[in-house]
């Protein structure tokens, strides 16, 4: 059997620091650097916050692209992201933190 926890508590961890970026519509740039809780991808209401971001620019862009302009096979989504559709802002953060779990292939 897999012991999925002691892997993931072995697994190297490196520092992160430069420049990451992330698109929100306009009106929630105020507080894009938030992080957010909730269900789903989030995690629970009561964990902990999540806070998305990239690097570098053109994976940020493909990302607002995969959103906002990519066919969906969903007509049901399609039609809420047209009610939806407001302008986006660039939001850049500078990081650097320590021991963040290492997911890179070597």
């Amino acid at each position: 059997m897999d012991d999925l926890p002691r892997r993931v508590a072995s697994a190297a961890t490196a520092p992160v620091e430069g420049l990451w970026q992330r698109h929100v519509a306009v009106p929630y740039a105020a507080t894009a650097l938030d992080g957010r809780r909730g269900p789903a991808r989030w995690g629970t209401r009561d964990g902990f916050s999540v806070l998305y971001l990239g690097r570098p620019l053109d994976s940020v862009v493909v990302e607002a692209y995969r959103h906002l302009i990519d066919p969906i096979a969903e007509p049901d989504m399609v039609a809420v992201l047209a009610r939806n559709i407001q302008p986006r802002m660039l939001v850049t953060a500078t990081v650097a933190v320590t021991n963040v779990l290492d997911l890179s292939a070597r």
